[in-house]
């Protein structure tokens, strides 16, 4: 919010990008809902959300995590997902922090322990802010943790 309105209050504010922005979030909530529930309609939605993402790396990556990381959601579709980091990989150009972490959730999550706390090891290596390497810390952890289980 603050970021928001010091944008307004220096006449930096792109109002229609905002509410671009907006109607992406809401349309990854009705995304979200469909897919908890099984809809078919999830599908159709969730390619389009991929298809308006269009070159964005962090979109893509943005659009993938929310799929992987949902673990309410029984449903996930972690093909899709995977096309979005595949894409978001070619985009990049070589290894992302961003696209690698994520890859280690879908992978863990899809039933692929291993190879996913390896790639969380990936996207540490890759990290250069202790934000980050906070965040993939934590990942390995949570990873490890439920492996013991």
């Amino acid at each position: 919010l603050d970021k928001t309105l010091e944008d307004i209050l220096a006449g930096k504010y792109d109002l229609a990008t905002a509410k671009a922005a907006d109607a992406v979030r809401a349309e990854q909530a009705d995304y979200q809902q469909l897919s908890t529930k099984g809809d078919e309609k999830a599908k159709e939605l969730g390619r389009k959300l991929l298809a308006k993402a269009g070159d964005n790396v962090q979109a893509l990556v943005d659009f993938a995590f929310g799929i992987v990381a949902n673990m309410r959601n029984q449903n996930r579709d972690f093909a899709l997902a995977e096309e979005a980091l595949t894409k978001a990989e070619k985009l990049a150009g070589g290894k992302d922090r961003r696209i690698v972490g994520t890859r280690a959730i879908l992978l863990f999550e899809s039933g692929k322990e291993a190879e996913g706390l390896a790639a969380a090891k990936d996207a540490l290596a890759l990290s250069t802010s202790e934000e980050d390497q906070a965040k993939y810390k934590n990942f390995i952890r949570v990873m490890e943790s439920r492996m013991k289980k």
